[in-house]
């Protein structure tokens, strides 16, 4: 990717009052052919519909042998399945209504716990934990865990 070359919207997340920040620190200087230029221009084009503060996410969760130590032993992992930028909180709490699709799923408390804690997460698991986490967070993949366990 060249230097000046914005990432996929997918990428990246920023606030009105960053984007107003980089405008000012990339702002062009009377020089021709500024590099900061091209950037520049793409921030300065930017839309609040391209700027999404939250995201939410779907995780598989799923369980795997650790090893044969003291009888055998699992762990889960939690593997970025699909996340959706959403505008704002109430955008997240209904985009979330909809991908649980659970007539008795209640989302507003989901809206309470991202609101004290920054995270808010609805499970849809049997009784091993193996199915579909649903999360709001601040960017996809941030609750992601593959990492391989070893017994201690």
């Amino acid at each position: 990717m060249d230097t000046h070359e914005l990432p996929d919207r997918s990428l990246i997340s920023l606030t009105e009052d960053e984007i107003t920040t980089l405008l000012t620190l990339l702002e062009p200087s009377s020089d021709e052919n500024d590099p900061n230029e091209d950037l520049y221009n793409k921030l300065r084009n930017l839309k609040s519909v391209d700027i999404h503060p939250l995201f939410v996410s779907i995780y598989e969760s799923t369980q795997v042998y650790g090893g044969p130590e003291e009888g055998g032993w699992y762990y889960h992992t939690e593997e970025l399945y699909q996340s959706v930028p959403v505008g704002d909180l109430d955008d997240a709490v209904q985009q979330l209504f909809e991908m649980v699709d659970e007539p008795e799923f209640d989302a507003e408390p989901m809206k309470d716990q991202f609101m004290r804690i920054g995270s808010a997460s609805y499970h849809k698991t049997d009784r091993y934990g193996e199915g579909h986490i649903f999360r709001i967070e601040w960017y996809p993949g941030e609750h992601q865990d593959v990492r391989r366990r070893i017994y201690e």
